[in-house]
């Protein structure tokens, strides 16, 4: 997230404790945020030939964000609004 933070010019994210996350959202919020781990493409590229646009995901917020940003009513120009 500090990334995407970077990328769209935005504050850097608040951490909270556990222990508060957990009274907000619960003990399954809290594990989906801190501890599920990421999915794998491994089995579409090798099944179905696809290949991701990007290298990495940070490359693909760094490109994929900057195209989008360049549009009128865009995520990054709606979110530049925003702050």
């Amino acid at each position: 997230m500090a990334l995407l933070q970077g990328i769209l010019g935005g504050k850097p994210p608040l951490h909270l404790p556990a222990w508060l996350g957990r009274l907000a959202i619960g003990e399954h919020g809290v594990v989906m945020m801190t501890e599920v781990r990421g999915a794998a493409n491994a089995k579409a590229k090798r099944e179905l030939g696809w290949q991701p646009k990007w290298a990495s995901w940070r490359d693909g917020f760094r490109n994929g964000l900057s195209d989008v940003g360049a549009q009128p009513g865009s995520l990054t120009s709606a979110w530049r609004r925003v702050q």
